[in-house]
């Protein structure tokens, strides 16, 4: 079958649906995430795993990440962190 002026582009249809993310191991997660200088150690990530802190999925031993829901988590913690320290500011001007 030719491809005609009528048809349409794959490339339209491909760029018009979501992005699937997908789970990575835990180094993969800190090189996604952080440059290499200021990265922290995959001991850090487990700590945070071992304290339920960050989102995370077992398969068996395994440990996986999201990495749009890990960004959204700490987008979420930095954002919390930063309205206590406005309110301060707002009160004493």
């Amino acid at each position: 079958m030719p491809i005609t002026k009528d048809a349409p582009k794959l490339e339209n249809q491909a760029a018009n649906q979501p992005t699937k993310s997908r789970l990575v191991s835990g180094p993969d997660l800190l090189e996604q995430l952080f440059c290499e200088d200021c990265r922290p150690s995959i001991r850090w990530l487990r700590q945070r795993v071992a304290e339920h802190t960050i989102p995370f999925c077992r398969v068996g031993r395994l440990c996986f990440f999201d990495p749009d829901l890990v960004r959204e988590h700490f987008a979420a913690k930095a954002a919390a962190n930063l309205r206590p320290a406005l309110r301060q500011r707002t009160k004493a001007a």
